[in-house]
């Protein structure tokens, strides 16, 4: 078997839109992710820009020429003029129309891009499709290369952008071949599938026992929902039972989960055992929570730490 790769993650940027996952490369006309560089069509290194800037370009191209037109009208004035009250009335009319201009533009810029921006977007929607669906099977070849910290960081970014099953798998395929830590930033939610796959599964319970603060309802409601497909894995009880003992971080999740929990108490720990005992009250059902009690109570009763805490 194949020892897991050692790795460290790159820091990945939040972005308010979407849109700023994607970069324009001057010299080749294609668009890519923002983390490419070089381009990954013409490796040009420096063409690279954001969409925003592309379109803050097309804001400051109209305002400069809205000022050309308000000039061009001001010499079409000035040569029509016929004294000089005249000149001066459209001297003065002609600079208040630039000082609004430029109180127009500045006001409003960041709207005027925004407007811009969706404009561009829905012109130029098929190249960046065809763009990035292209990237995507770069991707593929990196991951039949077993680059797959670089394959992985590029379907973090394209992910951001498309959300797809297929991106997702990619992601799953990619993850199990790292050692996880609980240091990197690993992510869950994004990675859920429709379908059951032992990968997913096998990832959803080495995240239960680093980082359990990422498994949340849906993780655990893929779980159970899948629950038949596990039992027949080596490990089968024990991942359900490391899934559901993550219920516990949350009081809604535990009365949620309750009848699943006691199923499974023999595989908790110390500490979560201890967990439960402490908020067992927000349990709904008080027939189970009896059960709970004493079967906690049968199997863990001379334990000392457990003991006092009960």
């Amino acid at each position: 078997m194949q020892d897991k790769l050692v790795v460290q993650f790159k820091h990945l940027p939040v972005y308010y839109h979407k849109t700023d996952y994607i970069v324009y490369c001057k010299h080749c006309n294609s668009y890519t992710i923002n983390n490419q560089a070089p381009c990954y069509k013409c490796r040009a290194s420096d063409q690279l820009i954001t969409l925003d800037t592309v379109t803050q370009k097309i804001v400051k191209c109209d305002f400069y020429i809205r000022n050309c037109f308000i000039l061009m009208v001001y010499t079409l004035l000035f040569l029509l003029s016929m004294n000089f009250t005249q000149l001066v009335t459209v001297t003065v009319y002609t600079l208040l129309c630039l000082l609004l201009n430029l109180l127009f533009y500045i006001t409003f810029k960041h709207a005027l891009c925004l407007s811009e921006l969706d404009k561009y977007i829905h012109l130029n929607h098929k190249k960046i499709k065809q763009d990035l669906t292209e990237l995507l099977n770069k991707i593929q070849e990196k991951t039949e290369e077993k680059k797959y910290l670089e394959a992985y960081e590029d379907l973090r970014y394209l992910g951001m952008l498309i959300d797809t099953e297929e991106i997702r798998f990619k992601k799953i395929n990619c993850l199990r071949h790292f050692r996880l830590r609980a240091d990197l930033p690993l992510e869950l939610k994004e990675l859920l599938l429709v379908r059951g796959n032992k990968y997913l599964i096998e990832y959803i319970y080495e995240v239960s026992k680093i980082k359990k603060e990422l498994i949340d309802e849906d993780a655990i409601q893929y779980i159970l929902g899948y629950k038949e497909q596990i039992l027949g894995l080596p490990e089968g009880e024990k991942i359900i039972a490391k899934v559901v003992e993550a219920a516990l971080k949350s009081k809604y999740l535990t009365r949620r989960y309750a009848h699943v929990i006691y199923d499974y108490l023999d595989y908790f720990s110390k500490e979560r055992l201890i967990r439960l005992w402490k908020i067992k009250e927000c349990i709904t059902d008080r027939m189970l929570v009896q059960q709970i009690t004493d079967k906690i109570k049968l199997k863990y009763g001379k334990d000392e730490d457990i003991s006092t805490s009960l």
